[in-house]
């Protein structure tokens, strides 16, 4: 498996680099620089993990707020061990790109963005020692929640309906720290000795 570091905590925030060295870059929570159309820069389990916990499902159309973090925790959560982490990182690069939502995904205006998805979280996975592509189970786990977040925190509407049945119990959502929190702990224990490489190719 590769990446054998442990993943550790930031002490300090780096220097944030001058707006003119950004280029397409973002300064992500930790200070570092990250480019989401290229892929390229320093992939920090803390950033991703603060940023999808800020992120709502949705495009933020949900009765109450509703992050991309929980909404992995709990993707991971209903999958069999050897593929929970890629339940949980399955979303990962909208730390990086924003959560966009199926309908846009699928314009032919938007394919850039949906390639650049792709390079983040090949890099991730890769990084992680996990297989590509993504696991038919992580697919079907996903629509699954789609269906239990849809029946719990979406307005009925009979424009769309979910073509999984839902999950029993109801979903109370998390507050983004709480959710950041949970995702954190599901990654710590589900990959312990994971570590992000932080090439800069």
């Amino acid at each position: 498996m590769q990446g054998k570091s442990q993943v550790k905590a930031l002490a300090t925030k780096p220097p944030i680099t001058t707006p003119q060295a950004c280029g397409a870059s973002i300064v992500t929570h930790s200070g570092r620089l990250f480019d989401p159309v290229a892929g390229t820069g320093p992939l920090a389990i803390d950033d991703i993990a603060h940023a999808l916990s800020n992120i709502c499902r949705f495009g933020g159309h949900t009765g109450e707020f509703y992050s991309v973090a929980e909404h992995s925790v709990r993707v991971a959560q209903i999958l069999p061990t050897h593929h929970a982490l890629w339940g949980l990182v399955h979303d990962a690069a909208e730390a990086y790109l924003g959560d966009i939502v199926r309908p846009i995904k699928r314009q032919p205006c938007v394919r850039g963005l949906v390639e650049a998805e792709g390079r983040i979280l090949i890099r991730l996975t890769h990084s992680l020692g996990l297989s590509w592509p993504m696991p038919s189970e992580v697919v079907e786990a996903d629509e699954i929640l789609l269906a239990t977040e849809w029946r719990d925190l979406m307005f009925d509407s009979p424009h769309w309906r979910p073509t999984h049945r839902p999950l029993m119990g109801k979903i109370e959502p998390w507050a983004p720290r709480q959710a950041k929190q949970a995702w954190l702990a599901a990654f710590t224990r589900l990959q312990p000795e994971a570590a992000i490489q932080a090439d800069h190719e």
